[in-house]
């Protein structure tokens, strides 16, 4: 998906999420930003960050853990992002382990790993 067409999924996921005091927003973005754990960003990246920050969402990503392993066609990365808004990420949950967002090792018969 180029650019054009991912600037208009965003434009629609801001239609349905805005004003929702609870959103999670979850996908394979193929979206590379810092704040998630990525080396650099990409205009991609960059968008989804935009759109998460206006939305009040909080990235779930812990660490630089790869969600793409790229099995030797391309190379490792984090570009599957989990995100949600604060009623739902409350800072009381981030000591309960098992609420925490995580990769699974696990082999999940694809080139990303599962996440929790």
């Amino acid at each position: 998906m180029g650019v054009p067409q991912f600037e208009e999924l965003l434009q629609r996921i801001e239609v349905v999420a805005s004003g929702h005091s609870r959103v999670l927003l979850l996908g394979d973005f193929n979206a590379w930003h810092a704040a998630w754990g990525s080396r650099r960003s990409n205009t991609k990246g960059e968008e989804l960050f935009q759109l998460a920050t206006e939305l009040g969402l909080e990235v779930l990503n812990l660490g630089r853990e790869a969600t793409f392993l790229g099995n030797g066609v391309a190379r490792p990365s984090i570009v599957d992002v989990a995100f949600a808004s604060e009623a739902i990420s409350r800072s009381d949950l981030v000591g309960d382990p098992m609420r925490q967002w995580r990769t699974l090792q696990k082999y999940s018969y694809s080139d990303h790993v599962y996440l929790r």
